[in-house]
């Protein structure tokens, strides 16, 4: 007989002849995170907050973009304009307008927008 897992893998034709069902557990992944809220996504300013945080105030005096927007991310009250995406280090600006300006404000240059911040990103 094969001891092969079935999660994430359709159940073979062999394994269905022999009275194994798909879903050992008879639990859907739904009700799988209702009965396991270890198994939820993790919330990722929880998980990038603490070290974005500390990578952005890196006390340089002048600040880098880089800096900039991790100290915004670092920050979730900051989700109306910037907010991390998943858990993999990867975030979106929600309203990218609003992120250009206060990287203007922060730069003490008033005619920055998104083309000129966009630029600065590549």
């Amino acid at each position: 007989p094969s001891y092969k897992s079935a999660w994430g893998s359709p159940a073979s034709p062999a394994s269905q002849t022999q009275g194994y069902p798909h879903n050992t557990l008879g639990m859907t992944k739904s009700s799988l995170d209702a009965h396991s809220p270890h198994l939820r996504q993790p919330d990722p300013y929880q998980m990038f907050g603490p070290t974005s945080s500390r990578l952005a105030s890196s006390g340089s005096g002048q600040i880098q973009l880089w800096q900039f927007l991790l100290e915004l991310l670092s920050d979730s009250s900051n989700a109306n304009c910037i907010t991390w995406e998943g858990t993999n280090g990867e975030f979106k600006l929600t309203d990218p307008d609003e992120v250009a300006r206060r990287w203007g404000e922060r730069k003490s240059k008033p005619n920055m927008n998104y083309d000129k911040l966009s630029r600065a990103l590549r």
